[in-house]
């Protein structure tokens, strides 16, 4: 018996409506279908939210509204975005959307954790693409500390599930993380955009935005610039 494909549907936001949101739009899309493809997922709709501000309610725009009919009706297993971001810059409402889709089992796919394009690092000077952030602690990276006390431990603010290299990932209310890096806007250092994190038992170690975590304990974390290279 064939087992059913998992369905998506795909969301993107722009808050600006000008010559070249039309060339933005079209590699988002390729980037969901490329995905879903790989994945052998069925995309049931991609959805557009042009010129609209990632501080409004997702629900006061017309494709966020078409987005949460999907999401109340259960009519599919994932929702893609190219960053949380495209959702909401409101950090309450981000938690309210990932307890509503982890209530209903839908799983967050953040192309922008997958996305090699979307993590350059500058280390010594220079910019660093990352694929994978295991991969880079793990394999001559950087040497992870036998002293997990050096680290940030952080708390999960919320419970949301996101895929990771097309495993899913879960993560619940209240887990303590360890907190390896803190990865910052180039132009703000104060301005942290994700931690680069460690799950306790499986060691693996992602980036996380940093809305969804809260330091509960600091110890002596490595800081890196993201590099938008524009």
């Amino acid at each position: 018996m064939l087992k059913p494909l998992r369905t998506a549907v795909g969301y993107i936001r722009t808050a600006s409506l000008e010559l070249n949101t039309e060339d933005i739009v079209q590699l988002r899309k390729e980037d969901i279908a490329t995905y879903c493809t790989k994945q052998g997922i069925l995309i049931e709709e991609i959805i557009e939210d042009r010129g609209s501000s990632g501080l409004s309610p997702l629900i006061s725009r017309v494709g966020g509204g078409t987005l949460i009919d999907y999401i109340i009706k259960g009519e599919a297993d994932c929702i893609i975005v190219h960053h949380l971001y495209e959702l909401s810059r409101d950090s309450e409402e981000l938690l309210s959307f990932l307890k509503i889709i982890n209530e209903k089992e839908i799983t967050l796919i953040d192309l922008s954790v997958l996305n090699s394009k979307c993590l350059n690092l500058k280390m010594n000077g220079e910019v660093c693409q990352v694929k994978n952030l295991t991969t880079l602690y793990n394999e001559g990276g950087i040497v992870l500390d036998n002293k997990m006390n050096s680290y940030h431990i952080g708390e999960i603010t919320g419970s949301f599930g996101i895929n990771v290299a097309g495993l899913d990932v879960w993560f619940d209310e209240g887990e303590l993380v360890y907190v390896l890096a803190e990865i910052f806007d180039e132009e703000d250092s104060d301005c942290i955009l994700w931690y680069a994190i460690m799950q306790p038992v499986s060691k693996d170690v992602i980036r996380i935005n940093s809305d969804f975590i809260k330091v509960k304990s600091r110890g002596n974390v490595m800081r890196f610039p993201h590099y938008s290279g524009e």
